[in-house]
């Protein structure tokens, strides 16, 4: 191994050093050429030194480059707000955007609020975020709690605050019955956060969810109607419904984000990787 001041991801391989980008490729020191198929873990939805990106990064660093939220609003966060709330539509026509530095920091606030909308509204026993097995929200403690992957938080395990985690559809380890084209199952595993929230004895306050499974279970699409149903039961029992739309926002399915394909309506969409590109 060569010798780095950088604390890496892995100490069991070396590192290629990455010079230069440009579209979909990516140049390293000894200029090999790599397609950067993945776009960089979902980041780069454009592409790399997209010139028109850098030319208004540039324009805004000239004229202010930080300020205080606690102080001060700037005209281009509320611009691109009123932009966002546009782009995910008539559901979030009176909404508010809350920005953050990446989407780990982003489930972490989506938690937090969740809690405080409780509170504010006269449910202070409303803590529990439930949340379902194999699935990824983020490398924080926090996220890491509400994370459903095994081999990610067992190490962790005595940090992190514990909730219920129910059953996810998955077609290739199912427990139910998928002859019907997954539809039954689909409500068996809606059946389970409608059990886990009438446990909580009250004390459930969110059930944060991938729309299509991310990072952990590979590009997973819910059985029909099984969004639809756990939005009701949310609903219906004073649960905010989180959409963990780090992965799939901005487009990635095809379109703006991954609930439009299923009508659903989540109470907060947490977005972030292609947000930036």
């Amino acid at each position: 191994m060569d010798s780095s001041s950088v604390f890496r991801r892995s100490f069991k391989k070396p590192f290629p050093s990455a010079v230069r980008g440009e579209g979909v490729y990516i140049w390293d020191s000894e200029g090999n050429k790599y397609l950067d198929f993945s776009g960089s873990a979902a980041v780069n939805f454009i592409g790399h030194a997209v010139p028109e990106i850098s030319a208004a990064m540039t324009e805004q660093a000239k004229q202010l480059e930080f300020v205080h939220t606690s102080q001060f609003t700037t005209p281009i966060a509320e611009q691109y707000a009123n932009e966002l709330l546009d782009f995910a539509g008539k559901n979030f026509a009176r909404g508010a955007v809350y920005f953050t530095s990446g989407g780990s920091e982003a489930i972490e606030t989506a938690l937090k609020l969740a809690r405080q909308y409780q509170v504010e509204v006269g449910e202070p026993r409303r803590h529990q975020i439930l949340s379902r097995t194999q699935s990824y929200h983020g490398s924080t403690l926090g996220a890491l709690a509400v994370s459903g992957n095994r081999r990610r938080r067992e190490v962790y395990l005595p940090m992190v605050r514990e909730f219920a985690h129910i059953g996810i559809p998955y077609c290739y380890r199912c427990n139910y019955d998928c002859k019907d084209g997954c539809r039954n199952c689909g409500q068996e595993y809606a059946a389970e956060l409608d059990q886990a929230i009438k446990a909580s004895d009250g004390q459930a306050a969110a059930f944060i969810f991938e729309p299509v499974s991310g990072a952990t279970l590979g590009a997973v699409t819910p059985p029909p109607g099984y969004l639809q149903s756990i939005a009701e039961i949310c609903q219906g029992n004073k649960v905010l419904l989180i959409a963990d739309e780090v992965m799939t926002g901005m487009g990635r399915t095809g379109k703006n984000f991954a609930v439009d394909h299923w009508d659903i309506s989540p109470d907060i969409l947490v977005t972030a990787k292609g947000l930036s590109s």
